[in-house]
């Protein structure tokens, strides 16, 4: 079980995370090692699709942040909501 998702959080139920970074990061991020059962492909823009599994987003959505701009979450959408309400939530503190 503790293996089971990214990061040290463990669990039955897994979720499957897609993210995807932009082509200027894809070339050192596909070189990563994030979990075991991760999988990856580029896509028609050489931009790296990384599928990985999670169980608790607390960790994963440190992760996702660390990239900023060049990495956007596709799936699922309550990692994506998440993120992005985060992000927004941060901005506010550099709007004048």
């Amino acid at each position: 079980e503790l293996k089971s998702g990214f990061g040290i959080f463990g669990g039955r139920e897994t979720l499957q995370a897609k993210l995807r970074f932009s082509a200027s990061v894809s070339k050192w991020v596909i070189h990563e090692r994030w979990h075991s059962q991760q999988s990856t492909e580029l896509d028609s823009e050489n931009r790296l699709i990384l599928s990985i599994p999670f169980t608790k987003d607390h960790e994963i959505v440190h992760k996702i942040l660390s990239y900023g701009s060049d990495i956007e979450v596709l799936e699922p959408q309550d990692l994506r909501q998440k993120v992005a309400r985060v992000i927004h939530q941060a901005s506010k503190i550099y709007t004048d």
